[in-house]
């Protein structure tokens, strides 16, 4: 199930990714399954839907069967069109970009060839349980880059029990995981000087929400994540 900010619609989150893969890992190997095939269908008319079935599909075969991001997308591209629908940005307005599936499994197949992630030693309980409003929103990417919801200036109440994060709340859930900087990308909806007094960097690099960064902000975010000797946090996530 994918929960959408405004028009966009997936992919699928790596939780999600998870816990497909081990249901297919499950079936495949399971004594049952011997000399057995898996056939994923997906019912849906709807494209979207279509689209997310075959990210969990492609990440399988690039997550546990090695294959490149072009291989995972080569067996969909020969469907017809309109199989599949590139991916957007979360905005209600028209899209400035497209990411296609054979992008999402080139990044993947990147990812765990980076060792930026390794589903070994993914905890998806976590992943969903942090990824709520409730409790603080966000994601831990990898080791070195979590992107996480805007904190505010003044904790509110949502909704009965759910509250925004301030800095300071941000502050006791960033230090266990090694954050030495904030990067903001949004505008501006509290004052840096909570981070700046825990002893974290804090940049702003200001784009349009949902559009694509001029090349002097993407450079600029290089060198500071590489400068970082620890975690970078990054904000918002609706922008990432």
């Amino acid at each position: 199930i994918y929960e959408p900010f405004f028009s966009d619609f997936g992919p699928l989150n790596l939780s999600l990714l998870y816990r497909y893969c081990q249901l297919v890992r499950e079936k495949l190997y399971g004594a049952e399954m011997r000399g057995k095939k898996i056939v994923h269908i997906t019912t849906a008319a709807d494209v979207r839907t279509k689209t997310n079935a075959a990210w969990l599909a492609g990440g399988y075969l690039v997550c546990y069967e090695d294959w490149t991001g072009e291989a995972a997308w080569r067996p969909f591209a020969v469907l017809p069109p309109p199989s599949f629908t590139p991916f957007r940005d979360a905005s209600q307005g028209p899209c400035m970009y497209d990411v296609t599936l054979c992008d999402c499994f080139r990044a993947l197949f990147n990812a765990r060839r980076d060792n930026c992630f390794d589903f070994a030693a993914f905890d998806p309980d976590e992943y969903e349980k942090y990824e709520k409003v409730e409790h603080g929103d966000f994601n831990v990417i990898s080791d070195k880059f979590i992107a996480f919801s805007s904190p505010v200036a003044r904790k509110s109440e949502l909704c009965p029990g759910v509250f925004t994060f301030t800095p300071s709340d941000y502050v006791q859930l960033f230090r266990p995981r090694g954050v030495t900087a904030i990067i903001r990308l949004n505008k501006k909806t509290y004052d840096r000087s909570e981070f700046l007094q825990a002893g974290m960097n804090h940049y702003d690099l200001y784009f349009l929400d949902g559009s694509v960064p001029p090349p002097s902000i993407a450079q600029r975010f290089l060198d500071i994540c590489e400068a970082e000797g620890g975690a970078v946090a990054v904000h918002c996530k609706a922008g990432l």
